[in-house]
């Protein structure tokens, strides 16, 4: 598996709106694309944070899938709607270690 960390600090008091619309129009869109491996919102250190974890097959899933990723429609509702909901993005992809694997 390969993982793929998106991170999302929004603006103060509005990680929950930013996952409700998350769950009612992103994630029916992007799980077409990879597995949801996991969702936090953080409790305590930087807050107003939410965090994804996608779940790719392995290097080759992740290469066809990139390339329509974020797999939204620049012209649908949900971009810029979630836009204004978040102000500093992290996308970091990981992979397991040798021995891992």
């Amino acid at each position: 598996m390969i993982y793929e960390q998106r991170t999302y600090r929004t603006h103060p008091g509005k990680a929950s709106d930013f996952l409700q619309l998350y769950e009612e129009e992103g994630l029916k869109i992007i799980t077409r694309h990879a597995m949801l491996a996991g969702c936090w919102i953080s409790e305590s250190g930087a807050l107003d944070t939410v965090t994804f974890l996608w779940a790719f097959k392995d290097h080759g899933h992740r290469r066809t899938s990139t390339p329509s990723w974020p797999p939204i429609p620049t012209g649908h509702p949900f971009c810029p709607r979630s836009c204004r909901l978040w102000c500093i993005r992290k996308l970091p992809c990981c992979s397991p270690p040798p021995s891992r694997r």
